[in-house]
């Protein structure tokens, strides 16, 4: 899978989640400040994630994602 087709995939899943335009949701994008996804929101976008591609993420990769991509790098370099 592409790095875009990644993108996209993340997009989708968040704007599902919060209502947020895609036209709105950028890379520099803050899940918790731009998109108000509290942890709870955060642990199932996960869970979906990796239900989708079929991988793990782990606890101490997930803490670090704070922006829309970060959250599409880590699938990314996860689905490899």
């Amino acid at each position: 899978m592409t790095q875009e087709e990644v993108v996209a995939t993340v997009k989708d899943l968040l704007h599902t989640k919060t209502g947020i335009d895609l036209a709105q949701l950028t890379d520099n994008s803050s899940l918790f400040n731009d998109l108000s996804i509290d942890s709870l929101d955060i642990v199932e976008v996960m869970q979906e994630l990796e239900n989708k591609f079929n991988i793990k993420i782990e606890d101490e990769d997930a803490e670090r994602v704070t922006t829309v991509g970060d959250l599409s790098n880590l699938v990314k370099k996860l689905t490899g």
